[in-house]
């Protein structure tokens, strides 16, 4: 892939991910939660909007191995525990 489309496609995932943020913003305004999941190794939870959402009072996170709900990945002809820790960030109540 060009180094030109690697950047649109940067600028296209920030500005979904913006979007999201918003949403999330606009659910916990009106007394409604969100849950938002992404690989545990995503950069874009160093971005700013990003960021000042999991400081934000009332946001919280873990970290889960989907293995551990019966997430399966292929090993050659056999399945095998899919070894993929999650983040869930999230404004509901524990």
């Amino acid at each position: 892939m060009s180094e030109e489309e690697v950047q649109r496609r940067k600028v296209e995932a920030e500005t979904l991910l913006g979007f999201a943020i918003e949403v999330y913003e606009h659910q916990m305004r009106h007394g409604r939660h969100f849950l938002h999941e992404h690989p545990a190794s995503a950069t874009s939870r160093s971005l700013p909007k990003m960021a000042d959402l999991r400081r934000r009072k009332g946001v919280g996170e873990v970290v889960g191995h989907l293995c551990q709900y019966g997430r399966k990945t292929r090993a050659g002809k056999d399945q095998a525990p899919a070894m993929k820790p999650t983040r869930f960030l999230s404004s509901a109540e524990e």
